[in-house]
């Protein structure tokens, strides 16, 4: 297999239809199944606060601006599509990353992994070989940064605070959990139990927890018990703009449809499927509910979605102090 590292090789795009405005492509490299590539890299995205298809996105009009008023991020992107246009079936399937993963791949594919490292994590070959072009695009900022991850790197909102939830739910003696935002008020914090999700609350004495010395983390005193139901609420800061991701998804797929998926591709794509299980499936349903399968000038985005084993579920993604890989609410 050749692996080409292309030299930051760098679309800039102009035109006024997308938020997507620059595609970095980091590595271009054949797959183990003959005749099929891979593209990974960064998207760029500037949303302009004043479309009125962003004005559902929490804390947008908040987020710092370049001189122009936009609002900057980025985020990771993989393509697995045929070198041959010709085998293309004209659709884009979209994988929801869950916590960064590509689950899809396993699923829909047979496959013995999603590290399509060899031949035998391309399964059956069943997407690439009936002409679907299969993507992923990082939409949560909260994972970590590792190969294999699909991560969103969304700005920080200064100088806002408010309130943070931690669920907490033991399956061993927990002594300590991170805090997913910056602590702003080492005087805040409160610590409650309950037996059942509709159990009232018992607030726990201060002696049980406290702030460790980089007041990066809670800690607890006494191991919290499997089975109980935790919660750890306190005062943050610097919140991140997580709604960014859903708008990630929207306008690269709107992208896509308009240019290929590199933009100077000649692999024409008519339409697009988005596929998500379970957490994924949720942020597929939330995109519908809250506006997100339109584009900035109202054109549809996904023409389907397969929202897997999620229930009649949304999720807080587009919310002010999100935790998209911790809570779903």
């Amino acid at each position: 297999m050749s692996l080409r590292l292309c030299s930051l090789w760098l679309l800039c795009v102009s035109v006024s239809w997308s938020a997507v405005t620059r595609i970095e492509v980091l590595k271009r490299e054949d797959l183990p199944v003959p005749g099929y590539e891979r593209i990974a890299g960064k998207l760029h995205f500037a949303l302009d606060p004043k479309l009125p298809a962003n004005k559902q996105i929490v804390d947008l009009a908040l987020a710092p601006k370049t001189a122009q008023g936009l609002v900057e991020f980025t985020s990771d992107f993989l393509v697995l599509r045929a070198k041959n246009p010709a085998k293309s079936n004209g659709t884009l399937l979209l994988g929801i990353a869950n916590r960064g993963t590509s689950s899809i791949w396993t699923s829909l594919n047979l496959g013995s992994n999603s590290a399509m490292a060899s031949a035998k994590d391309f399964g059956d070959n069943f997407l690439l070989s009936q002409g679907y072009t299969v993507a992923w695009v990082g939409w949560e900022w909260d994972v970590d940064e590792k190969p294999g991850n699909f991560k969103l790197y969304a700005p920080v909102i200064p100088n806002v605070t408010g309130p943070v939830r931690i669920e907490l739910l033991p399956n061993g003696k927990q002594t300590s959990d991170s805090l997913p935002y910056p602590l702003a008020d080492d005087k805040s914090g409160s610590l409650t139990v309950r037996d059942a999700p509709f159990a009232p609350r018992i607030v726990l004495p201060k002696s049980m927890w406290r702030y460790s010395a980089d007041k990066k983390r809670v800690e607890f005193s006494t191991p919290l018990t499997p089975g109980r139901i935790y919660e750890f609420v306190y005062t943050a800061k610097d919140p991140v703009l997580s709604g960014a991701g859903l708008a990630a998804i929207r306008d690269y797929v709107s992208y896509v449809k308009q240019n290929g998926v590199v933009g100077s591709s000649t692999t024409a794509i008519q339409r697009a499927i988005g596929f998500g299980i379970s957490q994924s499936g949720r942020v597929l349903r939330t995109m519908l509910y809250e506006g997100f399968n339109a584009d900035e000038q109202g054109k549809q985005v996904f023409d389907g979605v397969w929202a897997h084993v999620s229930g009649g579920g949304h999720g807080g993604f587009n919310q002010r102090f999100a935790q998209p890989t911790r809570a779903v609410s």
